[in-house]
């Protein structure tokens, strides 16, 4: 007889593959579900190719996992609400990072996405309360909404330069971050997105940004003094409120449309034409 080997590329769970191995059929796509970490364990067999929804969320005892070589994806909530997990090494086969996928990980201090990553989904990491240090590879063009919210600890933050919108709320409430880097092809700063940094002091705003959104830097203390690069038309509503160190702002006359209660009261703005 002979026995010929064939390819599948359905995606099955490991459960499936298990019940279906003996069968001389190479499955490619093999993903790790909640009820294959039930039946199986925290250790991911290698053959997995995706960590599936919800696998590991609120796994509160989980401080450390190991990821095999062949994963390319994370699932939407995957690790959520693991608040032991302090480390995370993400294999460079990695391409998606899901919805939540690391959100309430209240004990993980850094992360290295790896350059096979090119975007970070919605509220990625939001309230990741100890993550001091992030690396974002330059392969990096999209970063989610509210992605980095609530991480009181990060100090620090390089934004890759393939990157053009800094989305909504996307650094809410980093109390400790004190510098942002953003590059020169971001042109536009969504609504509410360096809110509530209290220690951010100064922030280089490129030339390439043509809009700032609502509240944008709404609760920035320590902000001091800002220069709005010509480029810029519209400064949303509230966008500088209650940055009540903020001295002097120097705008130009392509800024057609500044939002209501913009700039606190104290401000002294310049014009430059």
């Amino acid at each position: 007889k002979r026995f010929i080997k064939s390819l599948c590329g359905l995606m099955l769970t490991l459960k499936l593959y298990d019940q279906n191995k003996s069968r001389n059929i190479e499955f490619k796509n093999v993903t790790y579900t909640r009820d294959d970490r039930e039946k199986f364990g925290n250790i991911i067999p290698l053959n997995v190719t995706s960590i599936g929804e919800k696998c590991f969320n609120w796994c509160s005892y989980l401080s450390s996992i190991t990821i095999p070589l062949g994963v390319t994806s994370f699932s939407d909530w995957c690790f959520s609400g693991c608040s032991s997990l302090s480390s995370m090494i993400i294999p460079s086969s990695v391409t998606s990072i899901g919805y939540q996928c690391f959100s309430y990980c209240n004990s993980l201090k850094s992360i290295t996405i790896p350059p096979s990553v090119t975007s970070i989904d919605n509220y990625c990491f939001y309230g990741c309360d100890s993550l001091s240090s992030v690396t974002i590879p330059s392969t990096v063009s999209s970063i989610g909404n509210h992605c980095f919210g609530f991480c009181s600890s990060l100090s620090s933050v390089t934004i890759p330069s393939n990157v053009t919108s800094i989305k909504d709320s996307c650094f809410y409430g980093c109390s400790s971050l004190k510098s942002i880097t953003i590059p020169l092809s971001v042109k536009t700063i969504d609504c509410k997105c360096f809110s509530k940094c209290s220690s951010l002091s100064s922030v280089f705003i490129p030339s390439s940004v043509k809009s700032i959104g609502a509240f944008c830097f709404s609760y920035c203390s320590k902000l001091s003094s800002v220069v709005i690069p010509s480029n810029v038309t519209s400064i949303g509503d509230y966008c500088f409120y209650e940055c009540n160190n903020l001295s002097s702002v120097t705008i130009t006359s392509n800024v057609t449309l500044a939002g209501s209660y913009c700039f606190p009261s104290n401000t002294i703005v310049q014009h430059c034409y």
